[in-house]
């Protein structure tokens, strides 16, 4: 997904995705409640893949435990997690979850750029009408001044 783009990938994922153009400004509006639909869908479901493997290393991890408990000799904290760690299921599980997780912070930081660019396009279309109703009240002075 988009941990595993490179960098420049990953760059140019992003410049497409908040790209403005002052000419397209319209469309871009269009297209911008499908993007944000589409990340924030995507989101979702990847908190819930999360949550799950979450759980399910939690699950693990009292298995885990139990079993530690009752084959180590001298049952410690430490050398029970230290055990725990070890264990390649656990290990393979726990990399899955932080995976999930980088992909989790990955989309909400996506979303809260497209909500920048929400605010930078409604500002500019703002300012746009600010400067023609400026431009028309000047054309409508200029009438009453002719006269």
């Amino acid at each position: 997904m988009l941990r595993e783009m490179k960098e420049d990938q990953l760059r140019e994922y992003l410049e497409q995705l908040l790209k403005v153009e002052r000419d397209k400004l319209m469309g871009d509006i269009k297209s911008y409640a499908l993007k944000y639909a589409e990340l924030a869908t995507k989101l979702a479901r990847t908190k819930a893949t999360y949550e799950k493997e979450k759980l399910a290393l939690e699950i693990l991890e009292a298995k885990l435990d139990k079993h530690y408990r009752a084959t180590l000799q001298r049952v410690r904290e430490r050398a029970v997690k230290e055990a725990i760690e070890r264990t390649e299921s656990w290990q393979k599980q726990k990399a899955k979850v932080i995976e999930l997780k980088e992909e989790v912070d990955i989309l909400e930081a996506l979303l809260k750029a497209m909500e920048h660019k929400k605010d930078m396009m409604l500002t500019y279309i703002s300012l746009m009408k600010m400067k023609e109703n400026i431009t028309k009240a000047k054309e409508g002075a200029k009438d009453q001044t002719i006269d």
